[in-house]
């Protein structure tokens, strides 16, 4: 497919960033990058890699498209449109306390976050408090810190 991130393990071949986020979190359960199976907030969880990397991305594809989805095209886009989906990650953020699947960080979180700030980055982000608040606690994570630190120098 020519895409970017892959991951090659042994004879596994993934792309796609949620599912190579969500096949490292099962692989490393010690990392507690996901709830375990059987919790309850798994399906909250899977909720988020697919919000993200389906619906939201269509919508974000089609808005650097300059694409205006029309009253009657509606039910056949996967975002409904942008006031759906708008609607559909702050009601999902507000929830979030911190994080997407409560106190747990998970790879979801890396995967919303990645997207959310690429997006502001670019100017493509809608300003909502609920969305400012979010990324300040993704923003204040060590980890992305030192990320960022290494990719500055």
């Amino acid at each position: 497919f020519g895409k970017v991130p892959v991951l090659i393990d042994e004879h596994v071949v993934i792309y796609e960033l949620a599912a190579i986020c969500a096949y490292l979190a099962d692989k490393f359960p010690e990392k507690n990058l996901a709830p375990a199976l059987g919790d309850p907030k798994r399906g909250l969880y899977y909720r988020w890699l697919f919000f993200i990397s389906g619906p939201w991305e269509a919508l974000a594809t089609d808005q650097m498209r300059n694409i205006q989805v029309q009253p009657e095209q509606k039910m056949f886009m996967s975002y409904g449109d942008e006031t759906d989906a708008y609607q559909a990650l702050i009601q999902g953020l507000t929830e979030a306390n911190p994080y997407l699947c409560g106190k747990q960080f998970t790879v979801a979180d890396i995967c919303v976050g990645a997207m959310l700030l690429w997006q502001q980055k670019m100017g493509q982000l809608r300003a909502d408090p609920v969305i400012d608040q979010y990324l300040m606690t993704i923003r204040q994570r060590e980890s992305l810190q030192r990320s960022n630190a290494i990719f500055a120098s």
